[in-house]
């Protein structure tokens, strides 16, 4: 079975199990509150802001060994550039204070998912693909699904809070298919270690979908009641 066999069976088999997630699909069901969709938000805003930063740390460790990877990184970047931004953006359509966001400690499995990515790349910078795959391959089945049917239950238009899940709904097709050409540029060598990171960045950012916080404690969002604005715990 050759790179594009294996990394379509691990994609079907991950998206498979994202899917029968209760938290999916009430996503895909358009079932998620107002309070559940911010708490999404929020998990989702250090992996984004992180984003870029990964990759910069990529291709700095990529010389000449991989100049095709470490050409890859530094055009992706300027593509992804900022896109943080827009996830603030949304949150401040729902009246909440972003102004603590970017210093919030994340959840458990968001941290797990960021110290992973970082860590693997000192082995192998290629590594970092893999993480990129994930994301773009996520946001390109699910993305425009879950915007436009949270948006309907909600009764707001889509650039009302749900303009980063919409907008990289069109960009990820693209992005996700020179991703695939770059994955078959590549040494064969390389192709367990991508296909390990993206089973396992599959596995964690579906821990990310599932985490529930027991105390609630820096997951809570709540409305005080002298004031109009979201604080965020």
């Amino acid at each position: 079975m050759n790179l594009s066999d294996r990394l379509d069976r691990i994609t079907q088999q991950a998206c498979a199990g994202i899917e029968a997630l209760p938290q999916m699909q009430a996503m895909l069901d358009g079932k998620l509150n107002r309070e559940q969709y911010i708490t999404f938000l929020l998990n989702l805003y250090p992996i984004v802001s992180n984003f870029c930063p990964t990759m910069a740390f990529a291709a700095g460790l990529c010389a000449d060994r991989y100049d095709v990877v470490r050409r890859y990184f530094y055009d992706h970047i300027f593509e992804e550039r900022e896109h943080e931004h827009l996830v603030l953006n949304d949150l401040s359509t729902f009246d909440v204070d972003v102004s603590g966001i970017p210093s919030r400690i994340p959840s458990p499995p968001v941290q797990a998912m960021l110290a992973y990515n970082y860590h693997y790349a000192l082995s192998n910078p290629v590594h970092v693909l893999g993480f990129i795959y994930v994301l773009e391959i996520l946001a390109f089945l699910y993305g425009g699904r879950v915007a436009q049917s949270i948006s309907v239950s909600m009764g707001r238009k889509l650039d009302e809070g749900f303009t980063f899940l919409d907008s990289h709904a069109q960009l990820d097709e693209d992005h996700t298919e020179k991703l695939k050409n770059l994955f078959m540029l590549l040494n064969k060598t390389h192709d367990e270690v991508l296909l390990n990171s993206v089973e396992t960045n599959f596995y964690l950012f579906k821990n990310i979908l599932s985490f529930n916080r027991k105390d609630g404690a820096r997951d809570t969002v709540f409305l005080p009641e002298d004031s109009d604005s979201l604080v965020i715990c």
